[in-house]
């Protein structure tokens, strides 16, 4: 349970941190909103990631719907509760969940690399 937590912490702090302190080199600028709807992707995605895989323990299947959760979030309210619909909000949100599902996805590789050095 510490470490679903530790992870998710590391993921919400970690990976905006050094996304837009890269960004901020080349003297790019961000809207606080587009932050927020990044911030806001890596969230869901995070979260219903460990709910679905606790249910299913299938590691595909927990990335797929998470990802698919945060775009029908983005959509649902840029189309229904925002009076102008964005489509760079939707888009800052997608960009949250693939930076979640790249590092899930990173970190099942090195576990399955792991586990083979452990079996030889």
């Amino acid at each position: 349970m510490i470490k679903i937590i530790m992870k998710n912490l590391l993921l919400l702090l970690l990976i905006p941190t050094l996304s837009f302190s890269q960004l901020e080199i080349a003297n790019y600028t961000f809207e606080e909103d587009k932050v927020i709807h990044y911030i806001g992707g890596i969230a869901i995605t995070s979260i219903t990631h460990d709910l679905v895989f606790e249910e299913t323990q299938d590691k595909n299947k927990a990335v797929l719907y998470s990802m698919a959760t945060t775009l029908a979030l983005s959509a649902f309210k840029e189309i229904f509760i925002d009076p102008k619909v964005d489509g760079n909000d939707i888009a800052a949100g997608m960009y949250g969940a693939l930076s979640v599902g790249i590092v899930i996805s990173i970190d099942d590789i090195f576990k399955q690399n792991r586990k083979k050095r452990r079996k030889k």
